[in-house]
């Protein structure tokens, strides 16, 4: 699929994602005015970006807010507290967990991810989530690798992003609204990537000027199979610029950059994470 098209297939997408998620917004809408003010900033699509003192003087009872900060410590501390074993890996095969072999590899791969979460915003992420999942009963982010932290977790507010689900009902597809700077779209992706309105910004010292982004994961439905370059993984990850120039000789956003991620599907033997802990009431 060439750059253009595929530029054009995920702005189709998005739109209709949004139309599917149309019918939560106003419910949404009236839980973040409630119960999170500082959450939900792509619902205010009438108001300024930063009013977050507006938002706070529109409740004059805090007892939702305190529920959901209490149900937010319970959900942190019950299911994913930092300070205890909250989690063990499993290859899925009770035959294969009996190996001591496989006990000792388990192990191992457990203690680096341990160590992996304390070096990272792991937890930060994992607050937040909580607290969509209290106040929304829906959360999610994004984590990407990171040459210096191994990888970071960008936690998203709802109505920021679009979910997709697979036949089985399984969500398979993510598709999130965001801005970058001038300067955050050259550092990440290279100026040979970025369009020419980001570029002249960048020259200009305008490194703070922001772009509208669409970050699209799906499927990858039209690949080779037999191919193993970028654009044949069986899934794909590619960030488009909204507000794209059309003749600039290339774009961060027109690059298609495809991520190969595990499923469950494939036939491979994966370790698998479940919780040890159970939240009490």
């Amino acid at each position: 699929m060439k750059d253009k098209d595929l530029r054009e297939r995920v702005l189709r997408r998005w739109e209709r994602l949004k139309v599917e998620r149309e019918p939560y917004v106003s419910q949404w809408l009236e839980i973040s005015r409630h119960i999170t003010p500082a959450s939900g900033r792509f619902l205010y699509t009438k108001s300024k970006t930063n009013e977050g003192r507006d938002r706070w003087n529109r409740i004059y009872d805090s007892t939702a807010v305190r529920a959901a900060n209490i149900l937010q410590a319970g959900l942190m501390s019950g299911m994913t507290d930092p300070s205890s074993q909250w989690f063990s890996l499993t290859t899925g095969s009770p035959d294969l967990d009996e190996s001591h072999a496989v006990k000792v590899w388990l192990d191992d791969v457990q203690r680096i991810m341990e160590m992996a979460f304390t070096q990272t915003n792991i937890y930060q992420a994992l607050q937040h989530t909580w607290r969509e999942v209290g106040g929304f009963g829906v959360s999610a982010f994004v984590i990407v690798e990171d040459p210096v932290y191994s990888f970071v977790a960008h936690p998203l507010v709802c109505g920021e992003y679009c979910i997709g689900c697979d036949f089985r009902g399984r969500p398979d597809t993510l598709y999130r609204r965001f801005t970058m700077t001038a300067g955050q779209l050259v550092s990440r992706y290279g100026r040979d990537r970025v369009s020419r309105a980001v570029l002249t910004n960048y020259d200009e010292g305008k490194v703070d000027e922001p772009f509208v982004c669409i970050h699209a994961i799906e499927p990858r439905f039209d690949r080779d199979p037999s191919k193993l370059d970028n654009r044949n993984m069986p899934w794909r990850s590619v960030v488009i610029q909204v507000d794209h120039d059309e003749d600039a000789s290339a774009s961060s956003t027109s690059q298609a950059t495809a991520i190969s991620l595990p499923s469950s599907d494939d036939g491979e033997r994966r370790p698998r994470m479940s919780t040890r802990r159970k939240l009490r009431a």
